[in-house]
């Protein structure tokens, strides 16, 4: 049987300013692996809404059952 996992998604995250005093401040910029274009964010929540968003990613079939999945379970 043949199991089915998404697709890996790679960004680089560039940030450019960064408050001293209030971690939720950030900016900065993502940019997607292979995809032309970028995206900004001007906090933590805005970067975490660009690298959860659900994308239209081809599921990858084949022969890495474990990838994702540690061998230890972990309690």
């Amino acid at each position: 049987m043949k199991m089915e996992h998404p697709a890996l998604d790679n960004y680089i995250v560039r940030i450019y300013r960064r408050d001293g005093k209030d971690s939720q401040r950030v900016a900065g910029i993502v940019e997607e692996v292979g995809v032309k274009g970028n995206q900004v964010f001007h906090n933590l929540e805005e970067l975490w809404t660009i690298l959860t968003a659900v994308k239209s990613t081809p599921v990858r079939k084949g022969r890495n059952k474990d990838i994702g999945r540690s061998k230890e379970k972990k309690y």
